[in-house]
């Protein structure tokens, strides 16, 4: 429920700088330093006035592939990792009247993170990106982007047997998202 309250907060609060020029709808990958990878899909919302777009993408990521052995319980279990990144940036796109148009631009977050073996705190973060858009500007493109984040966040495991653990993750790491560009 705190997810979709500040959701649906900072969507009240930047929509009318965004009022959707574009929707983008892609699939992502982020290699997080500690956890892992994780996969998911987002859609990002733009608003562009000339060479500069302001954005405010929201991320569904997911790791669900890692399994681990668990001597106390002599098993398998699943460590699951969910992040869901909510981002507002700004990008400068250097050439607005070409098919190819390459673009830079970085932002900060807020990470929603949850996992099933352990208790992981919201954080904070930086992100930056370069990438490009290919196709009509005034239809819909295609898109590639590399991304890196700089997330760190609290991490606190309960052990049955050692007790409580706390520790630092750092979640940030490189990513890529591809998907489509709708314009408006």
């Amino acid at each position: 429920m705190k997810k979709v309250v500040f959701l649906l907060c900072l969507l009240v609060l930047v929509a009318p700088v965004l009022s959707a020029g574009d929707l983008s709808i892609f699939g992502a990958w982020w290699s997080e330093k500690d956890p892992g990878d994780v996969y998911g899909l987002g859609f990002r919302l733009t608003g562009q006035e000339g060479p500069w777009a302001a954005d405010l993408t929201v991320t569904w990521l997911d790791d669900s592939t890692y399994s681990d052995y668990w001597p106390g319980r002599d098993g398998y279990y699943r460590q699951d990792m969910q992040t869901v990144p909510v981002e507002l940036g700004i990008r400068y796109i250097a050439d607005t009247y070409r098919a190819f148009r390459p673009y830079g631009g970085g932002g900060f977050g807020y990470y929603f993170n949850d996992s099933d073996w352990a208790r992981v705190d919201d954080s904070w973060g930086f992100y930056a990106l370069v990438g490009f858009n290919w196709g009509n500007r005034n239809t819909f493109d295609f898109f590639a982007e590399g991304i890196y984040r700089w997330v760190d966040t609290d991490v606190k495991v309960a052990d049955p047997v050692a007790g409580d653990q706390r520790f630092d993750a750092d979640l940030g790491g490189f990513g890529i998202n591809m998907g489509v560009v709708i314009h408006f």
